[in-house]
């Protein structure tokens, strides 16, 4: 007799269910990074006759087949894997684009401070919903907040890098979204601890 799955079959990683739906994503997963890397390799070989700018394309899908990998099935410690895996393969993708281009220094001038806040602010999102009891609306509003922050430095340090000035009105457009967002979150998370009091 057939007996209907339910939730918990897929989400429980002793059950069949879920060991065949993780099988399933991790085929999917590698044969979509295989699909874009044989895509991105023959389009380079047909106009310029020789791998060229598929190489960055293949660093970067591997690192995201990587941490998609190390994520699945979703746990906290795997959250952890993944992360480390990210952190590893972002400089590592730098440098080969900074390799290929012939730019190590400029790529590097411009991309490292924007790497380096971008990976500390998913370190602490990490944190903060994986490891804390916070009221999920508390959560949302430290994310989106940090987010205006984030979007701050980098803006900041894109417009030096390059030169032009700052603040410009997609700083302003984005720190007010931030600002917005942040507190509706904190309003309703406080309405919903009121209750729950």
């Amino acid at each position: 007799m057939k007996v209907a799955m339910t939730v918990s079959d897929l989400t429980t990683p002793t059950s069949a269910p879920h060991r065949s739906l993780v099988r399933a994503f991790r085929i999917l997963w590698t044969g979509l990074a295989l699909i874009v890397i044989i895509a991105c390799g023959t389009v380079d070989l047909t106009i310029n006759q020789s791998l060229t700018w598929s190489l960055i394309v293949v660093v970067g899908v591997v690192a995201l087949w990587l941490v998609g990998l190390a994520l699945v099935p979703f746990r906290r410690g795997r959250l952890l894997i993944a992360m480390l895996v990210l952190t590893a393969a972002a400089p590592a993708v730098l440098a080969v684009v900074g390799v290929f281009t012939g730019e190590v220094g400029l790529i590097w001038s411009i991309a490292l401070v924007p790497m380096v806040v971008g990976l500390v602010w998913l370190w602490l999102l990490v944190i903060v919903f994986a490891w804390t009891h916070l009221n999920l609306w508390f959560k949302l509003s430290f994310m989106v907040f940090t987010a205006g922050l984030v979007s701050l430095v980098i803006n900041a340090s894109l417009h030096r890098s390059v030169g032009t000035d700052f603040p410009s009105l997609d700083t302003y457009i984005n720190t007010g979204a931030a600002l917005v967002a942040t507190v509706a979150f904190l309003a309703v998370g406080l309405m919903r601890r009121s209750r729950s009091s």
